[in-house]
């Protein structure tokens, strides 16, 4: 049987890219969407990654619910945790973002871990990391943390930062932490599969169309999308 792979998050910008990816490399998807409504947005970015979707299924999970997971990651070999709440917009209530996160990356890891999925590979951020106040020159590893609690973060940082957590502390409990990787991309830019540009690209397109009364000085570690898509894809 063709190994199937659950990718949480498929409608999103770097959800979309590893299942096309992962099509590409022979695995059955199995991808989960928040609402039914996005499943033909799905297909099209299938199409336009030009992957045959003969093998793609399509789930509905919420990262609030318990509801659909234990089945979402059935006959699963392995299983990406993309989904995550991100938005330009500052939150009037941080836990719109951070609870989802939380929450989300608990179930799917630890729906996972129940299903006897065999490898978690989570899609985290730089973010968790790089605010961390080391020196200069320092060179990160998985040791490095940013402070959740520092008030100069915003809430996606936040949120990010306890996402990952709750899964590395939830495989440390269960006594199997070589089960799960996290992928930590700076800002991910790329070519565009739909038409919803999602979160990076908005902020490119805002800076290109003169949407931003000025050019904001950023200094951000780009990524592309197929990249992030490949590291995160089993071979």
């Amino acid at each position: 049987m063709t190994d199937m792979v659950l990718v949480t998050g498929i409608s999103g910008f770097i959800g979309g890219h590893i299942a096309a990816e992962l099509l590409r490399r022979g695995y059955a998807v199995r991808g989960s969407v928040r609402s039914r409504s996005r499943i033909g947005e799905v297909h099209g970015a299938m199409a336009a990654a030009g992957v045959d979707t003969a093998e793609l299924e399509i789930c509905q999970l919420d990262l609030l619910s318990d509801q659909g997971w234990a089945e979402a990651v059935d006959r699963c070999r392995y299983a990406l945790h993309v989904a995550s709440p991100f938005v330009l917009a500052k939150p009037k209530d941080p836990d719109e973002l951070i609870r989802p996160a939380v929450e989300g990356a608990a179930r799917a890891v630890g729906a996972a871990l129940n299903g006897g999925v065999e490898r978690v590979v989570m899609t985290s951020a730089l973010a968790t990391m790089q605010f961390g106040r080391a020196p200069k020159g320092h060179i990160y590893t998985d040791a490095d943390w940013t402070d959740p609690d520092d008030p100069r973060l915003n809430a996606y940082t936040v949120s990010k930062v306890k996402a990952e957590r709750a899964a590395r502390e939830l495989v440390q409990q269960r006594g199997v932490p070589d089960r799960l990787a996290v992928i930590n991309p700076g800002a991910v830019i790329g070519p565009l599969l739909t038409n919803d540009p999602g979160t990076s690209v908005t902020a490119i397109q805002q800076i290109m169309s003169g949407a931003l009364p000025m050019i904001p000085d950023l200094r951000l570690p780009w990524v592309d999308v197929r990249d992030v898509a490949d590291a995160t894809s089993p071979r």
